[in-house]
């Protein structure tokens, strides 16, 4: 019967530590994404915002298509069109039909759009330094960074 408990206590134990992690990384990824939304409130972009102008920053000077970005956006935007709605108000990308194809939308960043992608850039880079690379070492982050794909997996 001891036995049973000892076994049954390590199994609690073993789900006690599952679930905290769990808990830890909810927690961690709400908290990184407040304090990013606080790193970026200066330039007026949210995160899925920066996202997209970093997609587009690596293209430029080449167009993205909207189905591009929303293949390759790392924050959960289900509607790419708002999105580049918002972003076309803000005067930081082109919306414009592909002269090759006029089934294809062009979206490229505008002068304003590469300024604020490179203040805003800025931010997101400091936040990383304070928080990413001042905590771990590089095999720290490699490990962090190998755990994350395989919880995704």
């Amino acid at each position: 019967m001891c036995v049973i408990k000892k076994e049954t206590a390590t199994m609690e134990e073993l789900n006690n530590i599952h679930v905290s992690a769990y808990f830890n990384l909810v927690k961690t990824a709400a908290w990184i994404e407040e304090e990013i939304k606080a790193a970026l409130k200066p330039s007026g972009l949210t995160h899925a915002q920066l996202n997209v102008l970093y997609i587009l920053n690596d293209m430029d000077p080449d167009p993205v298509s909207p189905s591009i970005l929303k293949e390759q956006i790392i924050v959960s935007q289900p509607d790419i069109t708002r999105l580049i709605d918002r972003l076309v108000n803000k005067g930081l990308v082109n919306r414009e039909i592909c002269p090759e194809n006029r089934r294809k939308i062009d979206i490229t960043l505008t002068e304003r759009g590469r300024e604020v992608f490179q203040n805003a850039h800025e931010a997101a880079r400091r936040f990383v330094t304070r928080n990413i690379q001042n905590k771990f070492s590089s095999d720290e982050a490699s490990e962090l960074r190998r755990m994350m794909h395989l919880i995704r997996e």
